[in-house]
C-alpha cells in the first residue's frame, strides 16, 4: 500500500522515493514552417516527381493523389531558407549498423486471405531480408568525434546524453502550413469543446502527422535479437516495479532537465514476461506485414534492381500527403505525412542534402493505396491478433484499480498500449467504456502505421524509432511525480501552525464556489452532449454545479465558425473590467466571511483591463490598468500574502488570518484547467516538448483534487491508499494514458482528449455522436483506412481498366523489388505478367482481362517510366513471349501506335490528292511459318512498276472506267509504284471511311476516322456480262493488289474539302505539309 505519514517521505511501504529540484518549462519556440511556407512564397515540395499527376477527370493509370508534388524549384528554396533558419542547431550522424543474419525470403504470391497467425510459415519464408544498408552523405565540416556521439536521427546516442533527446522536437512534421484550398472544413474537437480544424480532405482519415522518428533506436540490451542475455527476475510485487520504473525515470530525465526526454521514458530493462510478450508482439507484427508481402504491395528498400527504379516517379515516393511505412539511409520509419516528414528531414537532420531526400526515401509500405480487400483481411487479422495481448479481458475498465494496470503492465506490454487495442477490437456498445475506438478518426490508420512499421523493422533487420508503442511507457513519469505531488499536499498542510493543522485535518470543511475563467462558444449543430475538460476537472473538484465563469458568456454570442468559440480577442475591455469586479467582489466576500476560495489566474481578463480608458473607470479603480497579475494585486492592494507556492506546480496559495469566529481565508490560484489536454485549433498534434507543460497542469488538478479532499473529509490523516484506487479517480494516472496514446501511438489529439474525458465520464460511452465530432464517415466500411482503398470499390466497371487498378505501376515495382539475384528474377517477372491479364488484381476473385487492356497495361508500364533498363526488357521480353497468337500465323496483327499514325497519315495524303493510288487487297498466308501473324506485306511482293493489273473475277481483256457510271472512255489499269499504299489492305481502308462510333474517351490505337470519305474502286460496266448486269467494282487482281480513292461525300469547293480535312488532321494531333 502507498502511505504518506506525517513526518515522513511518501513511499511504496518500505521504498523512499527522492525529490528532485524543480523541472521549469522551456520557453516556446517560435513555429519555423509557417513562416518559411509565407516568406517564400511555395508551397514547398522537395522536387517534382516525374511524370506529374494529371488532373483527377483525365488520370488514367494513376491513384488520385490528394495533393499533386508542387515545383522542384520549391526544394531548394526549402533547404536554403531552413538552413538559415535552423542554423544553430547541427545533427548529423551515420546509421547504426548491426550485425546481420543471412536468411531466405520468397517472392512467391500467396492470396489475401492469409490467417494472422503464421509464424511457423513465415518462418519457412525467412524472417528477414539482408539489405545493404546505406549511409547519408556526410558534412565535411563535422568531426569524426561529433559522429560517434549523434545517431542519424539527431537524438544523441547511447553513448552521450549532452543534449536533451527531445530538443529535435522543436520543429514536429506535421505543422502545417498550407493553402487553405488544398482542405476541407471539419468539425472537430479542441480543448475538449466543438472546432473546426483545417485538416487534409480524407476526414475520417488521420487528419494530422507526428513527429514519430524522434525515438533513439534501441540498444543491443533492448534489441530482441539478444534473448540469451541475462534478464531481470520479474519483481515481486507492484511496489518494486512501481520503484523500478520511478527511479529509472528519475535517473535518465535528470534534475537538469526543462522537458521530457524519450530516455526517461523508455520501459527499464525488460524482465523475461515482459520481454515474451514483446517478443510475440513482435512476431504478430511480422505475420501482419507478410501478408502485405506476399500480397505483393512492399517495395523491397535494398533490392538488387533498385537502379532500375526511378526514385523520383510520383508512384516510388513519399513526397505526397499519404501515409507511409518508409526506408531513408538503413532505417524504417513511419508517417501520416509523407510530404511534412521529408520537411521535416531537409530543415533539421539532412539540411546539407535536403535536394537528395526524395530519392533517398523510400516507400515500403503506402498505406493508402492498399487495395480494400487486403485492407479488411489485414483489420480482421489484427482485430484477432491483439486480442492475445490485452490482459485485463473481463474485467471493466472503470474497475480496474492502479494496482491492477501496473501488475498487466510488469508482466506485459504498457498498459496504455493494452487499453489501446481493448479499444480497437472491441465492438462499439454504450455500455462499454472505450469500446469502439475504429469508428475514430486516426485509430485505425496509426494502428495500421505502427504495426506494419515494427513488422518492417524485423523483417530487415532494420533500425529507427523501434517498437515506440510497446517499448515506451509513461508510468515511470506517474510513480516519481506522484510522491512528491503527496509530498506538496503534506507541505501545504505542514506550513500551518500545529492547532490550525489539527482543526484544518479533523474537521470536514465547505468548499466556497470557485471562480474559472470563461466559456467556450459552440456552433449550432455541436453534439447535444459535448463535454469540456476543464468543466469535468472542477466538478470533479469542487463538485457538480459548484463554479462558475467569471466572464459569464463566451467571446461570441452566435459563433459561425469554430476560431470565433475560442477567440478571446473578442471581448471588450469593458467586460474583462466586469469579471474583474466580479473577481474582486468574490474576495472581498472571502475577507470579510472567511472560507476557501479557488480562483483561475484569468490571464485573459487581466490583460482586458491594460485598454481600459480612464472615464470607464470608477473611483479607486484607477491602478487597474496597470495590475500585472492576480497574485500581485491581491498581495498588494487587498491585503492578503503568500503563503504556499510549489516548486513543481503552477499553485499560489494565499492567506488572510483567521477570523475572530474561526474561519480560515485561504485564495487558491490556478492556472486554466484546460491546459492539462490543451492542443492548437490549427494543429491536431500533442508533442513531447509541449506535454510537459500538460503535465504541470495535471499534477495541479491532482494536487487541488486531493487537498479539497482532505478538507472536506472529517478525520483524515494524510494517507493515500494510491496503488488500491480505481484508475479512473487519479487524474495524473488518467494523463498518462492521455500522453502515451498522443506520443507513442501518435493519436491525434482531439481523440486523445476524447479518451480523457471518457475517464471522467463513466455514465456512458463518448465514442458517439452524442457527444463527438471526431468519428469517421459511418457510410464507409470502418474496417478501410485509405480513402483509395474506399474510393476504388465504386469505380465503375466500364471506366479504363487502367484507371480502376490504379496502383497497377506502384504493384508492379513492388513486386520486382523482392527478386534477391538475377536468378530470382523469373518468378516475379511471371507474375508482373499474370497481373496484366487479370482484370481486377485487387479483387477476391480473379477474372481474365481482355486482349486490349493487357496490351494498355504494358503499354502503359512502357511508357510511364517507373521501370527502366534491362528489367523493363525483361518485361517486354516475358509479355511478348506470353502473347496467346504467337506463332499463330492466323492471328491477325495490332499495329502499335506508331504504324497506326503512320498508316493515318497515308490516307491523309490520298484523301488530299484525290487521285487513284493501289493497295495490297487481303493478307496473304502461304503457310510459311517464318511470320509470327497475319500482317500487310508478309509473303507479298508488289509487281514491277507499269505492269498491267488484271482482276481475278474480269478477266485479262477487261477495262474499267475511272469515271464512274457515265464514263465511256474505259482503260486498262496499270501499277504504279509512287502511288501504293504499304502495311493496309483494301478492308482495313474502306473500314476507316465508316462512322466512328468510337467512343471519346477511349484511347486505343485505332487511328483517324475519314467519315466524309468514301472508298471508290474502279468500274467494271455490265456490256458483256449478261443480262440483268449492272456496274462492278474491280476486286482483287492476279498481282495481290486492288486500285481505290477517296472522294469526299460532302457538297461544296474544293477549297472547303480541304480546309475540313486539315481540321480533322488537327484535331488528331496531325499536320500536313
Amino acid at each position: 500500500m502507498l502511505l504518506g505519514k506525517e513526518g515522513t517521505p511518501f513511499h511504496f511501504n518500505s521504498l523512499h522515493l527522492v525529490h528532485t529540484s524543480r523541472l521549469s518549462l522551456p520557453r516556446c519556440t517560435a513555429v519555423f514552417l509557417t513562416a518559411f511556407c509565407l516568406m517564400s512564397g511555395l508551397w514547398p515540395i522537395f522536387g517534382k516527381a516525374k511524370n506529374a499527376e494529371k488532373p483527377r477527370a483525365q488520370a488514367s493509370d494513376a491513384e488520385a493523389d490528394p495533393d499533386p508534388p508542387p515545383p522542384a524549384a520549391a526544394f531548394a528554396a526549402a533547404a536554403t531558407a531552413a538552413t538559415a533558419a535552423n542554423s544553430t542547431r547541427r545533427v548529423t550522424g551515420s546509421p547504426l549498423h548491426k550485425k546481420r543474419r543471412p536468411s531466405g525470403l520468397s517472392q512467391q504470391g500467396v492470396p489475401y486471405s492469409v490467417d494472422a497467425n503464421l509464424s511457423p510459415a513465415v518462418k519457412d519464408l525467412g524472417l528477414r531480408e539482408r539489405p545493404v544498408l546505406e549511409s547519408p552523405p556526410r558534412q565535411k565540416s563535422q568531426s569524426n568525434a561529433a559522429r560517434r556521439t549523434v545517431d542519424l536521427f539527431g537524438l544523441g546516442s547511447s553513448e552521450s546524453n549532452n543534449e536533451p533527446l527531445g530538443k529535435l522536437d522543436e520543429l514536429d512534421d506535421d505543422e502545417e502550413s498550407v493553402d487553405d484550398g488544398e482542405y476541407l472544413a471539419a468539425k472537430t474537437t479542441i480543448g475538449d469543446e466543438q472546432t473546426l480544424v483545417e485538416i487534409d480532405d480524407k476526414k475520417d482519415d488521420d487528419p494530422t502527422d507526428f513527429h514519430d522518428s524522434v525515438m533513439p533506436a534501441l540498444s543491443s540490451s533492448d534489441d530482441i535479437e539478444t534473448s540469451d542475455s541475462k534478464q531481470p527476475r520479474v519483481p515481486s510485487n507492484e511496489e518494486d516495479f512501481a520503484r523500478t520504473l520511478a527511479d529509472h525515470y528519475a535517473k535518465q530525465q535528470g534534475a537538469a532537465n526543462q522537458q521530457f526526454s524519450f530516455a526517461s521514458l523508455r520501459r527499464p530493462p525488460q524482465n523475461a514476461k515482459q520481454s515474451n510478450e514483446l517478443h510475440k508482439y513482435l512476431s504478430f507484427c511480422l505475420d501482419i506485414f507478410m501478408i502485405v508481402y506476399a500480397a505483393g504491395f512492399v517495395f523491397s528498400p535494398t533490392s538488387i534492381l533498385s537502379a532500375s527504379f526511378d526514385y523520383m516517379h510520383k508512384h516510388l515516393c513519399i513526397n505526397t500527403k499519404l501515409s507511409y511505412v518508409y526506408w531513408l539511409f538503413g532505417k524504417i520509419g513511419c508517417t501520416g505525412n509523407g510530404f511534412n516528414r521529408l520537411l521535416y528531414y531537409a530543415t533539421h537532420q539532412y539540411k546539407y542534402i535536403a535536394n537528395e531526400l526524395v530519392q533517398a526515401a523510400r516507400p515500403v509500405i503506402s498505406i493508402d493505396t492498399l487495395p480494400n480487400a487486403l485492407q479488411i483481411t489485414l483489420t480482421n487479422a489484427m482485430i484477432k491478433g491483439l486480442a492475445a495481448f490485452v490482459l485485463f479481458k473481463g474485467v471493466p475498465v472503470p474497475r480496474l484499480t492502479i494496482r491492477q494496470a501496473v501488475r498487466f503492465e510488469m508482466v506485459g506490454l504498457p498498459f496504455a498500449t493494452q487499453l489501446f487495442f481493448f479499444a480497437m477490437i472491441t465492438d462499439y456498445d454504450k455500455g462499454i467504456m472505450l469500446s469502439g475506438a475504429i469508428k475514430l478518426v486516426g485509430c485505425l490508420r496509426r494502428l495500421y502505421l505502427a504495426t506494419l512499421e515494427s513488422g518492417a523493422q524485423v523483417k530487415f533487420n532494420a533500425d529507427g524509432a523501434q517498437h515506440e508503442a510497446v517499448n515506451y511507457t509513461f508510468l515511470g513519469w506517474f510513480f516519481y511525480e506522484m510522491p512528491r505531488v503527496v509530498a506538496e499536499v503534506k507541505r501545504f498542510f505542514d506550513l500551518f501552525p500545529e492547532e490550525e493543522r489539527r482543526q484544518l485535518l479533523e474537521q470536514g470543511w465547505t468548499m466556497n464556489t470557485a471562480l474559472l475563467t470563461w466559456p467556450t462558444g459552440k456552433l449550432s449543430d455541436a453534439p447535444p452532449l459535448l463535454a469540456s475538460v476543464h468543466i469535468l476537472f472542477a466538478e470533479a473538484i469542487f463538485g457538480i454545479g459548484n463554479w462558475v465563469d467569471a466572464l459569464p458568456f463566451p467571446p461570441v454570442a452566435d459563433p459561425k465558425k469554430i476560431q470565433q468559440c475560442f477567440d478571446s480577442s473578442k471581448y471588450l475591455p469593458i467586460q474583462g473590467l466586469e469579471a474583474f469586479r466580479r473577481i474582486r467582489k468574490y474576495v472581498r466576500r472571502i475577507s470579510r466571511n472567511g472560507g476557501f476560495g479557488f480562483i483561475d489566474v484569468n490571464t485573459v481578463v487581466v490583460g482586458l483591463l491594460k485598454d481600459l480608458k480612464p472615464d470607464q473607470l470608477e473611483v479607486g479603480e484607477a491602478n487597474y490598468m496597470n495590475i500585472e497579475s492576480l497574485e500581485e494585486f491581491f498581495c498588494s492592494i487587498m491585503g492578503w500574502v503568500r503563503f504556499f507556492r510549489s516548486p513543481i506546480l503552477p499553485i499560489v496559495v494565499l492567506k488572510k488570518p483567521r477570523l475572530d469566529n474561526g474561519m480560515f481565508r485561504l485564495l487558491f490560484l490556478y492556472n486554466p484547467f484546460c491546459y492539462a489536454t490543451f492542443w492548437n485549433p490549427k494543429c491536431t498534434k500533442v508533442s513531447l516538448k509541449r506535454v510537459r507543460s500538460m503535465a504541470r497542469t495535471v499534477m495541479q488538478c491532482q494536487w487541488l483534487l486531493m487537498v479539497v479532499t482532505v478538507l472536506t473529509t472529517e478525520n483524515h490523516d494524510l494517507t493515500f491508499d494510491v496503488m488500491d484506487q480505481p484508475i479512473t479517480d487519479n487524474f495524473m494516472f488518467i494523463w498518462h494514458i492521455f500522453a502515451h496514446w498522443a506520443i507513442f501511438l501518435h493519436i491525434p489529439a482531439a481523440v486523445c482528449a476524447l479518451v480523457f474525458k471518457q475517464f471522467l465520464i463513466l455514465s456512458d460511452n463518448l465514442f458517439d455522436s452524442r457527444h463527438t465530432t471526431q468519428l469517421r464517415d459511418a457510410s464507409f466500411d470502418s474496417r478501410l483506412v485509405g480513402k483509395q482503398a474506399r474510393v476504388s470499390r465504386n469505380f465503375k466497371t466500364k471506366k479504363s481498366s487502367v484507371r480502376r487498378f490504379s496502383t497497377i505501376h506502384r504493384y508492379v515495382a513492388c513486386i520486382l523489388s523482392g527478386a534477391r539475384n538475377r536468378q530470382e528474377l523469373k518468378t516475379p517477372v511471371l507474375r508482373v505478367i499474370d497481373m496484366l491479364k487479370t482484370d481486377d488484381p485487387t479483387d477476391w476473385l480473379s477474372t481474365s482481362s481482355t486482349y486490349s487492356t493487357k496490351n494498355k497495361r504494358i503499354e502503359s508500364i512502357k511508357t510511364e517510366g517507373l521501370i527502366q533498363g534491362a528489367l523493363l526488357g525483361e518485361i517486354m521480353e516475358a509479355f511478348l513471349e506470353d502473347r496467346p497468337n504467337v506463332g499463330n500465323p492466323l492471328a491477325n496483327y495490332s499495329p502499335s501506335k506508331e504504324e497506326t499514325d503512320a498508316n493515318s497519315m497515308a490516307l491523309a495524303k490520298v484523301a488530299l490528292s484525290g487521285e487513284w493510288h493501289t493497295c495490297q487487297s487481303t493478307i496473304n498466308y502461304d503457310g510459311d511459318e517464318s511470320y509470327d501473324q497475319r500482317k500487310a506485306g508478309n509473303g507479298f511482293t508488289p509487281p514491277a512498276h507499269g505492269v498491267k493489273l488484271i482482276a481475278h473475277n474480269w478477266g485479262e481483256d477487261r477495262r474499267y472506267s475511272f469515271q464512274g457510271k457515265d464514263d465511256t472512255a474505259l482503260q486498262y489499269a496499270y501499277f504504279d509504284k509512287n502511288k501504293f499504299v504499304e502495311k493496309m489492305v483494301a478492308p482495313t481502308i474502306e473500314g476507316r471511311t465508316g462512322k466512328d462510333t468510337r467512343k471519346k474517351n477511349d484511347k486505343s490505337n485505332k487511328g483517324i476516322m475519314f467519315s466524309d470519305y468514301k472508298m471508290e474502286q474502279p468500274l467494271v460496266p455490265p456490256k458483256g456480262r449478261g443480262k440483268g448486269a449492272r456496274w462492278a467494282r474491280m476486286g482483287p487482281t492476279h498481282q495481290g493488289i486492288t486500285m481505290f480513292r477517296l472522294v469526299w461525300r460532302k457538297e461544296g469547293t474544293e477549297e472547303q474539302r480541304k480546309k475540313e480535312l486539315k481540321k480533322l488532321l488537327a484535331e488528331n494531333g496531325f499536320e500536313l505539309d
